[in-house]
């Protein structure tokens, strides 16, 4: 069985494993079908990118809800510091940031340049989302103080 969990998670040119490929292609019965086998949800490739980020990346929701279904780290950050949410935030993804919220994404969370999601926001309505979770998030803190 190890022998075939290594060539499951054998990563391949930039440290792409098989299932970052099958995400990357939007190839959800492979994505599945290599989970189903054990793949490794949580594996970055040289970029520190786990398979989350191109499920944000291409926008698919099915493929994102499958990847924290698996218990994928929603808040890996790359080499740069950068987070999914930061990532899908930049790039005016509303579906893919209101997921990854109500997945309890950090808000909180910013780059090497100490940019956060909210100061890279792509859209007006990603700064009210973004916003939003933010004020949520302080609301425990308030109450113990």
């Amino acid at each position: 069985m190890s022998e075939l969990r290594s060539e499951i998670d054998c990563a391949g040119r930039y440290g792409l494993t098989p299932l970052m490929e099958a995400v990357r292609r939007r190839d959800l019965a492979e994505a599945q079908r290599l989970l189903a086998f054990g793949a490794a949800v949580n594996l970055r490739n040289d970029d520190g990118n786990n398979a989350l980020w191109f499920a944000c990346r291409n926008g698919d929701a099915e493929m994102l809800r499958l990847l924290i279904g698996q218990g994928i780290d929603i808040d890996n950050q790359n080499l740069n510091g950068t987070t999914p949410l930061i990532y899908a935030a930049s790039a005016g993804l509303g579906e893919m940031v209101r997921m990854l919220l109500a997945s309890g994404a950090d808000v909180g969370l910013r780059t090497l340049d100490e940019f956060s999601a909210l100061d890279v926001a792509g859209s007006r309505e990603i700064m009210k989302l973004l916003r939003a979770a933010m004020s949520a998030a302080a609301e425990p803190l308030a109450s113990e103080g």
